[in-house]
């Protein structure tokens, strides 16, 4: 990611859904990146509502992610 995005502030970068009905929350982070107090506050939402918010730091990490969910 090379700029800002125009969401509301906190949400994640990228919202995917799947074909099998996942819906993915994607933030993407350099490797020493972190969550804004935003992002935090937007995450704990997600995760009391029974969702999770990734966390990716590289390629291979997100590939991981959508790999192990469309098993």
């Amino acid at each position: 990611m090379h700029r800002k995005s125009s969401q509301t502030p906190g949400s994640p970068d990228f919202t995917i859904v799947l074909k099998n009905g996942h819906v993915l929350f994607v933030e993407c982070k350099t490797k020493v990146g972190k969550l804004s107090e935003e992002q935090i506050v937007w995450h704990h939402l997600a995760y009391r509502n029974g969702k999770t918010v990734y966390i990716v730091r590289s390629m291979a990490e997100f590939l991981g992610i959508v790999s192990d969910l469309t098993e």
